[in-house]
């Protein structure tokens, strides 16, 4: 049951990577535009910026 629970949530850091990517929002997650990072890591950085700034997440 706990390797299903990681899967589900890489799969919805990286949707929500992919998403701030499109949005053209990544400069607010990546200040230095590091090449280097994944859509799961633009992912974990928008979630945690928005929970405490009130940002919207990825619902659907």
């Amino acid at each position: 049951m706990g390797w299903q629970i990681i899967v589900v949530a890489t799969l919805y850091l990286t949707v929500q990577g992919i998403a701030v990517f499109a949005s053209g929002k990544r400069h607010w997650v990546d200040l230095h535009w590091f090449d280097g990072h994944t859509y799961l890591k633009f992912g974990w950085n928008w979630v945690k910026a928005a929970l405490p700034r009130g940002w919207q997440l990825l619902l659907r």
